[in-house]
């Protein structure tokens, strides 16, 4: 079974807060304990934001409790009432998030401290504070997220899968694979759930980037690798589209010799992938070189055998695609290959 990583930092976050309270000898471990465990997100930015909401929740309704607490004796109509009043309060004040917490605090107080309101309210606060203190130090300084480097693993995995898959296609199209449709669907869909993971990773990076904590490369540069493997995959789709309309042999007659040879370069390419090799990208800006010039020919009508202009589409459809796909490929590899140097 595998632990996460959030999973032992909360440990730790929870374990250096109870030692805090021992060593303080503080009333109770329970507030110092609960802000610890909620303290801790998936990102250091959440942390923060979470930790701001959870102590002004705590200090208002420490507050409004406090203030009661000297002038009303406590019952339970007159906390029902305050509750109305601090939920709206918190609402007004735009903190929605808080409003759990500030109400727990505010009862707490009011309900329990008696004469102790003041100084019950006082260690609720260092209670809270103490335990989203120890969270945010954890998060930040032990093992970091670095959600742009798992952005970037992610592609790499991500682009030989997307051109495998086209491989497969191009195999289908030129009748040199039997893969049914529905197979092909399913490496697509597989494509679509890696696409949605470094999706989400690219969100978490977003939120890191606001505040300027760890990581190797820049949102600009993040958005730039997501954006190129989103436009592979669009590609990918679209020659999954040509794939399930059908394209007849006799289209890839007249240009057959130049298209196999791309095809078996890429299938070489795909081996090489499946080794770990992915210094590619001369190789691969190679093949689309020459996918390029067999588009300019079928344009240019210097077939052996005319083209009709529907034959003509579909064979630009399928070439524009692959070489897209080639184009954006050999920027990752490169990008990918100067980042580990």
């Amino acid at each position: 079974m595998k632990i996460g990583l959030r999973t032992i930092k909360t440990s730790i976050a929870v374990t250096i807060g109870l030692f805090a309270v021992a060593v303080l000898n503080l009333e109770s471990p329970f507030f110092v304990t609960i802000a610890a465990l909620i303290g801790m997100q998936a990102t250091i930015s959440d942390s923060w934001v979470v930790g701001r909401n959870r102590m002004l929740g705590t200090a208002v309704g420490a507050l409004f409790g406090m203030l009661l607490a000297i002038w009303l004796p406590p019952h339970p109509i007159l906390a029902g009432i305050a509750i109305l009043l601090l939920i709206r309060l918190m609402i007004l004040i735009k903190t929605p998030e808080a409003v759990v917490i500030s109400c727990i605090v505010f009862v707490a107080v009011f309900m329990e401290a008696g004469d102790g309101a003041v100084e019950y309210a006082l260690s609720r606060l260092f209670d809270t504070g103490l335990g989203i203190g120890i969270a945010l130090v954890v998060n930040y300084f032990f093992m970091p997220p670095t959600y742009d480097q798992q952005v970037l693993a992610e592609i790499r995995k991500e682009a030989p899968a997307i051109i495998k898959s086209q491989n497969q296609m191009l195999g289908v199209l030129m009748r040199r694979k039997s893969i049914s449709v529905d197979e092909l669907q399913e490496e697509l869909d597989r494509i679509e759930e890696g696409q949605e993971e470094i999706k989400k990773l690219v969100e978490l990076q977003e939120k890191e980037e606001k505040i300027k904590v760890h990581g190797e490369m820049s949102m600009k540069e993040v958005m730039l690798v997501y954006k190129l493997i989103s436009e592979m995959h669009q590609h990918l789709q679209n020659l999954m589209g040509i794939v399930e309309k059908g394209v007849s042999l006799s289209i890839m007659q007249p240009m057959e010799k130049e298209l196999v040879s791309v095809y078996e370069e890429l299938t070489d390419v795909e081996k090489d992938l499946e080794k770990g090799d992915d210094a590619l990208s001369q190789r691969l800006e190679e093949i689309e070189a020459r996918a390029n010039a067999i588009k300019r020919k079928i344009k240019n009508q210097e077939t052996a055998v005319p083209l009709s202009v529907e034959e003509t589409v579909k064979l630009l459809v399928v070439l524009y695609n692959v070489e897209e796909i080639l184009s954006k490929s050999s920027i990752i590899f490169s990008y990918s290959t100067e980042k580990r140097q």
